[in-house]
């Protein structure tokens, strides 16, 4: 989804989802913090967009080229990182 994006820091995406287990659309807001972060993943640093999305909010960092690589889910306390492509790693904070 990300790379069909246009993700610019400080703007605010509405985006239409389906879900079907309650066969409703509904728009999903998407907005990008003004400042860039760093992740790390496979030994690299990557620059990237952090999002909060939905409600209650995750935060997603997105790459500049729309590679979503990780995703925090601050009030389940769930950390899912893109540790390589295709394989992920998930971890629970404490």
């Amino acid at each position: 989804m990300y790379t069909l994006l246009p993700l610019e820091p400080g703007e605010i995406l509405s985006v239409p989802v389906f879900y079907p287990e309650e066969l409703e659309a509904e728009e999903l807001a998407i907005e990008v913090r003004i400042d860039t972060d760093i992740v790390e993943m496979a030994g690299r640093d990557l620059i990237v967009y952090a999002c909060d999305v939905g409600s209650p909010t995750q935060i997603h960092y997105v790459t500049r080229e729309g590679q979503l690589v990780r995703v925090e889910r601050p009030y389940e306390n769930v950390t899912i990182k893109l540790v390589e492509s295709g394989i992920t790693d998930i971890s629970l904070s404490e």
